[in-house]
């Protein structure tokens, strides 16, 4: 098994499985090896956070799953909302911190009101 220092938090993409029985599924905050990484990248977005993740050997702490909405890509920020990952009200309030705030996220979050 890898060290801690060699394992790097990632968050598995909307219609995305990773694991050998597809265990993590979309959305989930996870610790994977550099070669992971490397072989099944196109799976996770990179997760910048001090949040836990599960590790791959099974264990998953229950605690917020690290959902990085500043680097985000529009199709996942909907899908972490849909998925409960993060609150309508927090993806608000992060675009409003934004020097561009995402117009088309804002509209489609609030129906364009």
């Amino acid at each position: 098994m890898s060290s801690e220092s060699e394992l790097k938090k990632v968050m598995v993409k909307p219609g995305c499985k990773h694991g050998k029985d597809g265990q993590y599924t979309a959305g989930m905050a996870i610790l994977v090896t550099q070669e992971e990484f490397d072989a099944f990248g196109d799976k996770f977005n990179p997760v910048v956070t001090d949040q836990p993740a599960a590790d791959t050997d099974g264990s998953q702490d229950d605690g917020d799953p690290g959902f990085d909405l500043k680097t985000a890509k529009m199709d996942d920020v909907l899908a972490a909302v849909a998925d409960g990952l993060v609150t309508v009200d927090e993806v608000l309030a992060a675009e409003e911190k934004r020097s561009r705030p995402r117009k088309s996220l804002i509209e489609a979050l609030t129906g364009g009101e």
